[in-house]
C-alpha cells in the first residue's frame, strides 16, 4: 500500500479536526441535552449537518493542502493575524446580533429570545473561531499562490486544491443562505446574509485575480524563453549565451615591430539580434553575461 504524503496527511487531519469539532460536538450535545420536542433540531438545518460535516472540512483540508505545497513568503504572520481578526470579529458580530434579536426563529440551541443553551454557546464560539481560521487560511493561500512561480512543482496541485476548496466553500454558503433566507426580514438574518455575501464575493474576486495573474505570468515567461530572455527569478532556468563565432587568436606582433595587446580568444559573443535590439527583446543593460576573455598561449 502506497504511503500517503505529508501534505495529504495534514489536509486529512485538518479536515477531520473541523468535522469532529463542528458536527461531532454538536451531535453529542444533541444526544445528551434535554430538548423541547416542539423546537427544530440540528437536523432541520442543512448548514449544521451537510455544511459542518462535509463542506467546511473539505474546504479546510484543501486550504491546508495548498499551503503545504506552496513556498512560504515574507510577513505571513502579519497578514494572517489581520485576516483572522477581521474574520473573527465578523463571526462574533453575527452571533451577538442573533442573540440580541428577539424575532429570530427559536431552535434547540436557541430555545427562547436572548438566550443560548450550552450547545448554542459552543456553536457561537466555534463559528467565530472558524471564521477567523478560514480568513487566515484563505489569505495565506492566496498570498503564497500569487508569489509562487508558475512552473514550480507544487503550484499546479495547490491551484487545484484551492479550486476544490472554493467549490466546497460556495456549497457551504448556498446551504447557509438556504437555511437563513426565510429570516431575511429580521436583523440577525440580514446581518448573517450580508456578511456571508461580502466575504464570498471578496474571496472569489481575489481568487480570480490571482489565477489570471498566474496564467499571464506563465505565458509571459514562456514567450520570453522563446525569444531568448532569461528568467531571472529562477537561476536554474538561465540559458547560456549562444556561441555565435570564435575569433581566431591574435599572433604576437612584437617580432614585426608592432605593439599591441597580448593574444586573446573571445569564446562567447552576444547574439546579434539581442545586441542590436535589447529593448525589443525585453532586456536591460546587464541582463546578458559579459564576453569572457581568456589568455591564449603565445606561439613558441
Amino acid at each position: 500500500m502506497k504511503q500517503m504524503s505529508t501534505p495529504v496527511l495534514k489536509a486529512v487531519a485538518a479536515g477531520g479536526a473541523v468535522a469532529v469539532a463542528g458536527f461531532g460536538a454538536l451531535f453529542v450535545f444533541h444526544l445528551v441535552m434535554q430538548r423541547d420536542p416542539s423546537l427544530p433540531t440540528m437536523f432541520a438545518d442543512l448548514c449544521e449537518t451537510f455544511g459542518d460535516a462535509l463542506a467546511l472540512p473539505i474546504m479546510t483540508g484543501a486550504l491546508v493542502y495548498a499551503l503545504t505545497r506552496l513556498p512560504s513568503t515574507s510577513r505571513e504572520g502579519v497578514y494572517a493575524a489581520s485576516a483572522a481578526a477581521a474574520g473573527g470579529a465578523t463571526g462574533a458580530l453575527t452571533q451577538l446580533v442573533r442573540l440580541a434579536d428577539g424575532a429570530h426563529e427559536l431552535t434547540w440551541a436557541h430555545p427562547r429570545p436572548h438566550h443560548f443553551t450550552a450547545a448554542g454557546v459552543y456553536h457561537a464560539v466555534f463559528l467565530t473561531v472558524m471564521c477567523a481560521v478560514t480568513a487566515a487560511l484563505w489569505t495565506l493561500a492566496l498570498k503564497r499562490l500569487v508569489r509562487a512561480h508558475p512552473d514550480d512543482e507544487g503550484t499546479k496541485p495547490a491551484r487545484r486544491a484551492l479550486c476544490a476548496g472554493l467549490a466546497a466553500g460556495l456549497t457551504f454558503v448556498v446551504l447557509l443562505m438556504t437555511d437563513d433566507w426565510k429570516f431575511l426580514s429580521t436583523t440577525s438574518g440580514a446581518t448573517v446574509l450580508a456578511a456571508t455575501a461580502a466575504a464570498t464575493v471578496l474571496t472569489v474576486c481575489l481568487f480570480v485575480v490571482v489565477t489570471v495573474r498566474g496564467h499571464r505570468r506563465r505565458r509571459g515567461l514562456q514567450a520570453g524563453l522563446r525569444h531568448g530572455r532569461h528568467d531571472r527569478s529562477r537561476p536554474g532556468s538561465l540559458r547560456p549565451c549562444r556561441e555565435t563565432s570564435l575569433r581566431p587568436p591574435r599572433t604576437d606582433r612584437s617580432a614585426s615591430g608592432g605593439a599591441g595587446p597580448g593574444p586573446c580568444t573571445r569564446l562567447r559573443r552576444r547574439p546579434a539580434d539581442l545586441r542590436a535590439r535589447p529593448a525589443r527583446a525585453g532586456l536591460r543593460a546587464g541582463d546578458l553575461d559579459p564576453p569572457v576573455r581568456v589568455r591564449a598561449r603565445r606561439p613558441e
